[in-house]
C-alpha cells in the first residue's frame, strides 16, 4: 500500500492566521510592538512537542463566540430547536435531504484503557493532558451540538461488558422545562462517565486486565434496541475506541449477523478509534509505536513501566482485519490522530459536513449550553486548528 500526502502551503498575513508545524498561529497585527502579553492574551504552550507557543487575543475569541451566537438566537429567539438554517448549518447528523435530524447513540469506551492521559484539550485553559474517556465525552458533545439530533443515547463499553449510560432522549441539551420559563439543563451538558480501573501488584507491576470482545457485540445490540423503534429516517450509532479488541475475530459469527440487523433498521454504524487499537503491524502507517504523527506524548495511568506497559497492550492483526471488514472501515486511509479532538477536526468534511469555520460550532456549543462559558468549556485545543473550508484528507468512502 503506498500513501500519499499533499502538503498545502498557506502565505499569511499580518492580522491573519498561518501555519506552523501543522497548528493554526494566530499572529495579531501589532504583536511586534507588543513583545509582553497583555490582560486580554491567552498563551497557548506545546511543551516538548516541537511546535510553538503562540498568543491567541481573548477579543478575537470573543468575536468568534459572540457574533454569530447573537445572530442564532435573534432568528431561533431559544436554544431549543430541531434544524438549524443559514450558512454553515450543513447537514452534519441530518438525512440525506437535510430536512430531519438524526437519532444518535453513541457508546463511550470506558475500558482501563480510556484513563490513559494522552488527549491535549486545554479545557479552561488547563494545559495538563487529559484521559482518553475526557476526550471521547467531548467530541460526542462536539458532534451532537453540530449536528443537532432529535435524540441521544449513551452506552458505556468497559473491559468486559457494556451497559447503558443514557437512555435515549431528546433532553440533551438544555432547554425550557415543561410548563415553566426555567431552563432544564441537558443530560450532556455535564456528562460524565467512568474508566474501569487498573490494578497493580504489590510491586508495582501491571495486572493482566480482562479484555473481553464480546463488549464490542454487546455495546452495539444496546444501540441496536435503542434506535430499531425509532421513526427517524436517520439512525447512527458512533463507536468511540481506545483500546484493544483482542479475540474479536472469533466473533465473526455474531458479528455479521449483527451487521445484517443493523442494515435492515437502517442504522449506520461510525467508529472513531484511538491509533492504538491498530494492530503494531500498522505502525509505519499511523506514525510509529507512539502513534498519531501530531501526537506530542503519551502520558501513562502512572510514571514508569507499568504505564507503558498497558498502553504497549495491542490488538492483532486479524482482530482489526476483523473489525475493518464487517463495518467497512479503511483502517489505511482513515488515519486516526490520537486526540479524538483532532480526528474529528483534521476530518472536519466528514463529522462536520458544511462547516465554514470555528465561529459556527462555537455558536451552537453556547447555544446547546447556554448556562456555561464556552470559553471555559469548550477545549481550547480546538482554536489551533486550521478550520478553513478545505478538503478533507480523509480517503473516499
Amino acid at each position: 500500500h503506498i500513501i500519499t500526502t499533499t502538503t498545502t502551503t498557506t502565505t499569511a498575513t499580518a492580522a491573519s492566521p498561518h501555519i506552523e508545524g501543522g497548528l493554526v498561529k494566530i499572529t495579531p497585527p501589532q504583536q511586534e510592538q507588543q513583545r509582553d502579553m497583555i490582560d486580554d492574551q491567552v498563551l497557548l504552550s506545546n511543551p516538548g512537542t516541537g511546535f510553538p507557543d503562540f498568543l491567541l487575543d481573548d477579543g478575537y475569541m470573543n468575536a468568534m463566540l459572540c457574533a454569530e451566537e447573537a445572530e442564532l438566537m435573534r432568528a431561533l429567539g431559544d436554544p431549543v430547536f430541531d434544524n438549524v438554517g443559514g450558512e454553515g448549518s450543513g447537514s452534519g447528523s441530518g438525512s440525506d435531504d437535510g430536512t430531519e435530524p438524526y437519532c444518535d447513540f453513541f457508546v463511550l469506551d470506558t475500558s482501563s484503557w480510556s484513563s490513559i492521559r494522552d488527549q491535549d484539550l486545554r479545557i479552561g485553559g488547563v494545559t495538563e493532558f487529559d484521559t482518553r474517556l475526557v476526550g471521547q465525552v467531548m467530541a460526542m458533545k462536539l458532534l451532537c451540538c453540530w449536528g443537532m439530533p432529535s435524540q441521544v443515547g449513551v452506552a458505556h463499553m468497559g473491559n468486559s461488558s457494556a451497559s447503558r449510560g443514557l437512555e435515549l432522549t431528546p433532553k440533551w441539551r438544555t432547554g425550557e422545562a415543561a410548563g415553566t420559563s426555567a431552563r432544564e439543563v441537558g443530560d450532556l451538558g455535564c456528562y460524565e462517565a467512568n474508566s474501569d480501573p487498573i490494578f497493580f501488584d504489590d510491586f508495582g507491576e501491571l495486572v493482566p486486565q480482562d479484555q473481553n470482545p464480546q463488549r464490542v457485540v454487546q455495546a452495539l445490540n444496546l444501540g441496536l434496541a435503542s434506535l430499531k423503534t425509532a421513526s427517524n429516517r436517520g439512525k447512527r450509532i458512533t463507536v468511540f475506541l481506545c483500546s484493544p479488541i483482542t479475540g474479536l475475530r472469533d466473533l465473526e459469527a455474531q458479528l455479521i449477523p449483527l451487521r445484517q440487523e443493523l442494515d435492515g433498521n437502517g442504522i449506520e454504524v461510525e467508529f472513531i478509534l484511538h491509533p492504538k487499537v491498530y494492530s503494531k503491524a500498522y505502525d509505519n502507517v499511523i506514525g510509529g509505536p507512539e502513534g498519531s504523527q501530531r501526537s506530542s506524548r503519551d502520558e501513562g495511568v502512572r510514571e514508569g513501566m507499568a504505564a507503558v506497559s498497558i498502553s504497549d497492550i495491542r490488538s492483532e492483526d486479524e482482530d482489526l482485519d476483523t473489525l475493518a471488514n464487517i463495518f467497512s472501515i479503511d483502517v489505511m486511509n482513515n488515519i486516526p490522530y490520537k486526540s479524538f479532538l483532532e480526528t474529528l477536526a483534521m476530518y472536519k468534511d466528514v463529522y462536520f459536513d458544511g462547516i465554514t469555520g470555528l465561529r459556527a460550532l462555537s455558536s451552537r456549543w453556547s447555544a446547546c449550553w447556554p448556562e456555561s462559558d464556552a470559553q471555559e468549556t469548550m477545549p481550547r485545543i480546538l482554536f489551533v486548528f486550521q478550520w478553513s473550508p478545505t478538503s478533507s484528507e480523509r480517503g473516499d468512502d
